[in-house]
């Protein structure tokens, strides 16, 4: 399953790769080492993935829905420091 997930991401990027292109490869170098790791060694039992620590579906939706808010929160906080940034270097 990692490895036809891992194959369909890698096809998105590319093809964002070709149709934005240095921009989306820039944007996406992040990504891609860990979709290639993925795509080589499969899934393992030494490496579990965050969400399959929890079995059930109760304990899954609590932790993507605050793993989602910390991740955004952070992405906004870095957004309006940086755009704030260079607002007032255009200013002054």
């Amino acid at each position: 399953m990692a490895l036809l997930l891992g194959i369909a991401i890698t096809l998105v990027l590319f093809t964002t790769a070709l149709t934005f292109g240095k921009t989306g490869i820039v944007g996406h170098t992040i990504i891609h080492p860990a979709l290639i790791v993925f795509l080589i060694q499969g899934e393992s039992s030494f490496y579990k993935t965050p969400i399959d620590v929890h079995r059930k579906l109760g304990l899954r939706f609590p932790l993507v829905s605050l793993n989602f808010v910390i991740v955004s929160a952070v992405i906004f906080a870095v957004f309006v420091t940086w755009s704030r940034l260079v607002f007032e270097n255009a200013v002054s």
